[in-house]
């Protein structure tokens, strides 16, 4: 079969877009429609009152026409000097700057009270956004009821990105799909290409299935810029579905969408110039668009990349994108690593990890890797004694772990990557470091929580970490509390302040000033030092605990005696 390779990516491609497309709409600030008008003063005003409004009025027109320029810090700057002030369209555009860390630091708290404050003077935009809010749990507890509220209140006012979210709860939520149609139905009728994209999904569910609107609705979102309708749209085109089978368009709409981004179609546009199909075959833009591909993230485009790179006996660089797509979760690139190990491609020849790979494909229901463990088991070239080789493993793990605390981190990862079956928690946390000071998160994050697992408190710390910060994994302030909280309670004192912290910014759960003094202190008594000089400041301002200035003295002096130099400079304005 001529197109195989492109017949297994669209099949991927179908079976992973639908669900995972329906994302709530992001925020984003509209326009300007008409210019901001102050309140006038009083005909009994004095003249300088007057005078002083309407130089107000000049400057917050100047903020707006700043913020629409991008000059984000002068927008902020004006808007924070007249935020009593504001009319709903500007504390829309201060909470995004809050909510963006655009001309200010991020504060999601900041955000969500100024999305609050404009969603209750009448603002449409900011009930959505104050839905979105809620749903994400940024600067407020996660509630999908609120969340709902404010979409609904949204969708009602005519707001076509609440229509799509208001949509999206009754899909995901609430599983009421036919609530949900009509609601992506409205926000497409309405123009949004997230709701276009939403009902041309739901044109594809057995309840409401008619491929001939599904590729409607995908081509007015595709026209309209959305990203994933233009892939979407593409496999219309390939397979013929709502629409009379087209290569040459479904090529140009999958380089249309890997040109604007799309790491699997960039893959896919790599197979069609590879095959010839819709455009003719060209191997050095098919290996251009898999390179693209895999450098983006994707899978599938790793393993093409390294099959290329195979074909021109650059086995070395092959076995390097094999095992990006392995240790990524693809079963394909498990056995083609697999492969590598068996046959000595690229890397020593090395059965053990073959079988490792093998099984691991087996394991996540991969057939190919299946047969080849099987095959390797009914061959003589197995390990001759297992219990040696353990025994020859953890000798090489006790070795890579001097190797790691004297700074050698280059021959412990070989190591630790060599034997990743076999690691206990320190040494799944020594390799997650590794990789997240390379700059692989995503894998970081796969060890950090196999050393969390193992009850490893520094694995746990740093698994929080990367919730928290959303670094290669979709951010969970949920999760992040969940492991602060576990590291705290095994001692950490590092959790124990940032668990605070969480508690204090209301991430993850209800802020809550006692909780946040609580955990605070408890890092102090470990001899943390943020701990003890915030635990001295929430003493000196009374914060979560009875105002004690003894208590903050004694603190502020802890901290400025482990170095902590604004603890001595809070401690003499104390003395």
């Amino acid at each position: 079969m001529k197109n195989i390779l492109l017949y297994i990516l669209l099949l991927a491609a179908v079976m992973s877009y639908g669900q995972g497309l329906l994302q709530e709409e992001k925020i984003a600030p509209p326009k300007r429609t008409t210019p901001y008008k102050a309140k006038p003063a009083p005909p009994s005003a004095q003249a300088t009152e007057k005078a002083r409004i309407a130089e107000m009025e000049k400057e917050l027109q100047e903020a707006d026409a700043a913020f629409e320029k991008e000059e984000y810090d002068k927008a902020f700057a004006i808007y924070a000097k007249y935020d009593n002030n504001l009319d709903g369209e500007q504390c829309f555009r201060l909470a995004w700057m809050y909510n963006e860390g655009k001309g200010i630091t991020q504060n999601y708290n900041q955000s969500f009270y100024w999305f609050k404050k404009a969603a209750e003077v009448g603002d449409i935009a900011s009930m959505n956004a104050l839905g979105i809010c809620y749903k994400k749990g940024e600067g407020v507890s996660q509630d999908n009821n609120q969340a709902f509220y404010w979409y609904k209140k949204a969708a009602e006012a005519g707001n076509s990105g609440g229509m799509t979210n208001l949509g999206l709860m009754y899909f995901l939520t609430w599983q009421d799909y036919n609530q949900a149609f009509n609601w992506f139905k409205k926000a497409a009728e309405a123009g949004n290409n997230t709701g276009m994209l939403c009902l041309a999904l739901c044109y594809g569910m057995e309840d409401f299935k008619d491929y001939n609107k599904a590729f409607y609705w995908y081509k007015k979102a595709a026209e309209a810029g959305n990203v994933e309708a233009m892939h979407s749209l593409a496999i219309c085109y390939y397979k013929g579905n709502g629409t009379n089978k087209d290569d040459k368009l479904a090529f140009y709409w999958y380089e249309k969408s890997a040109e604007a981004g799309n790491s699997k179609a960039m893959s896919i546009v790599g197979a069609m110039y590879e095959q010839g199909i819709g455009v003719s075959k060209n191997s050095e833009q098919s290996f251009y668009w898999f390179k693209k591909g895999a450098e983006a993230g994707d899978t599938e485009g790793m393993c093409l990349l390294g099959d290329s790179f195979s074909k021109r006996n650059d086995y070395n660089q092959s076995f390097c994108w094999y095992k990006k797509a392995a240790e990524a979760g693809s079963t394909d690139g498990m056995c083609r690593l697999a492969v590598c190990y068996y046959k000595g491609e690229g890397t020593s020849k090395d059965l053990t990890q073959a079988i490792y790979w093998f099984k691991k494909a087996c394991d996540a229901g991969n057939k190919d890797g299946c047969d080849y463990l099987e095959e390797m088991h009914s061959t003589k070239e197995k390990s001759t004694n297992e219990e040696n080789n353990i025994t020859k493993i953890k000798k090489e793990l006790k070795e890579a772990d001097r190797a790691f605390e004297k700074g050698n981190y280059t021959k412990a990862v070989s190591v630790y990557e060599k034997y990743q079956d076999h690691l206990d928690g320190k040494q799944s946390y020594h390799l997650g470091w590794s990789y997240n000071k390379k700059g692989y998160y995503t894998i970081a994050f796969y060890w950090y929580k196999k050393a969390a697992e193992a009850e490893y408190s520094l694995g746990m710390l740093n698994l929080a970490r990367v919730y928290n910060n959303g670094i290669g994994i979709e951010q969970d302030y949920n999760q992040a509390v969940y492991w602060y909280r576990k590291a705290a309670e095994a001692g950490n004192s590092d959790a124990m302040f940032l668990l605070g912290s969480m508690y204090l910014n209301g991430k993850g759960v209800s802020q809550d000033n006692a909780q946040t003094f609580y955990w605070f202190k408890k890092s102090a008594e470990a001899r943390n030092e943020a701990g003890m000089y915030f635990t001295g400041l929430m003493y000196k301002a009374g914060v979560g605990t009875p105002k004690d200035l003894t208590q903050a003295k004694y603190w502020l002096k802890k901290a400025c005696k482990a170095g902590k130099k604004e603890a001595c400079s809070n401690l003499e304005k104390l003395q």
